[in-house]
């Protein structure tokens, strides 16, 4: 189970400058698996000087910089490198807006973010469902309960998806038409999700698993699934299997998960006052501190 946005940064990155490989999304993707956000940053703004023109880093730069809680520094990047550099891709200015939209939406600036989307929304083409806009679009539209909009791009955005790939959409599918009040169709979602849940955890689906990863089973890997079945259990109202479930994630390098949790995705507004949520925060917010220490004294020596 991918998630759109890596998916995006690829199409970005096919447009990069073949020739300066000293630093490059792949390994910078690889930096992010390892949750070094703090070398993320340093090692993506050293490529970025030297070329600036090297797309498949933006969005690791930026995300690193809000993952550590440096908003302002996210935001300027966003805008420095998606609206005003001299690279030329379509999708930048989309990937642009979806930055603004995650950065508000951690933050709880709930009119910028649904600003972002609505001008995310406006790059929509029909071959650019999943990934493109409206994927995208949707994490934020439910996490602001704009779920009629949400609601119309998440079922889209399931049709057009691969069927790893649309499972990650499906548990806030089925949060939005529960706060719509339509119980028996989000029931119906959730049932199915119920059954794949259980597929996974009896290792019924690992063939399809291994073909979607090449057969490499990493951290990163683990933390997505440890993730998405935290979301499925808190919808069936086992909150404490939820609250292993996201300790698992976290200790597979899911650290990046902390603002999705905390703020981003609405599906774990139940459980973060668990005392043993509160405990993984605290966890998290530790590692966290640590490497913002650590960009900030690269910063003041650069």
């Amino acid at each position: 189970m991918r998630t759109l946005i890596p998916l995006l940064t690829l199409l970005l990155a096919s447009t990069s400058f073949a020739s300066d490989t000293s630093f490059d999304h792949t390994a910078a993707a690889q930096l992010m698996a390892e949750t070094d956000y703090a070398g993320t940053v340093i090692k993506s703004e050293q490529a970025l000087a030297e070329n600036p023109n090297k797309l498949g880093l933006f969005e690791p730069l930026t995300k690193s910089y809000a993952y550590l809680g440096m908003f302002d520094a996210a935001t300027q990047r966003t805008h420095e490198l998606y609206f005003e550099s001299d690279a030329d891709h379509p999708l930048l200015t989309l990937s642009g807006h979806c930055r603004y939209a995650l950065f508000h939406t951690m933050q709880g600036e709930r009119e910028k973010a649904l600003a972002a989307v609505d001008e995310m929304l406006t790059h929509e083409t029909p071959d650019n469902i999943y990934p493109g806009a409206p994927a995208c679009s949707t994490f934020f539209d439910t996490a602001w309960n704009n779920n009629e909009r949400a609601e119309h791009n998440l079922q889209r955005v399931i049709e057009a998806a691969p069927q790893l790939d649309a499972l990650v959409f499906m548990p806030f599918l089925v949060h939005v038409k529960r706060d719509l009040g339509k119980a028996e169709e989000a029931q119906q979602l959730l049932v199915q999700l119920v059954q794949t849940r259980m597929a996974i955890e009896s290792g019924a689906m690992d063939e399809q698993i291994d073909a979607n990863t090449d057969g490499v089973r990493t951290p990163a890997t683990e933390q997505i699934i440890q993730n998405w079945r935290a979301q499925v259990l808190i919808l069936e109202g086992k909150p404490e299997q939820a609250v292993t479930a996201m300790r698992k994630a976290y200790e597979a390098g899911a650290l990046f998960r902390y603002h999705w949790w905390k703020a981003v995705n609405p599906i774990f507004t139940d459980v973060r006052t668990d005392p043993q949520v509160q405990a993984l925060f605290a966890d998290m917010e530790a590692d966290i501190a640590k490497q913002l220490e650590r960009v900030k004294l690269w910063l003041a020596a650069n």
